[in-house]
């Protein structure tokens, strides 16, 4: 499933959506604290592309470090993105 790190749907206080780009961030952080080569190749996708076609086991790789390391309004938008690309890979 595709998810776009460069312009995921965060929602701001009153529900407006506001795109956010962490694919730099998020890469950069994932590439630092890995000490798993596939999570090290992960990293640099998501930094180098933004837009990364996930498996399974990379979406769960990527909502642990999103967990860990983002506030809950992050963490919603990256959940709701997941949920959008599942969908649109389904149809």
């Amino acid at each position: 499933m595709k998810v776009d790190f460069r312009n995921l749907p965060v929602r701001d206080i009153e529900g407006n959506l506001c795109p956010r780009d962490i694919a730099k961030e998020l890469g950069n952080m994932i590439y630092n604290e890995t000490a798993d080569l596939g999570e090290l190749d992960l990293a640099q996708r998501i930094y180098r592309e933004g837009c990364v076609d996930l498996t399974d086991e990379e979406t769960q790789t990527v909502r642990r470090y999103v967990e860990k390391n983002y506030k809950a309004f992050v963490k919603r938008a990256f959940d709701e993105a997941v949920d959008e690309a599942r969908q649109n890979s389904s149809e």
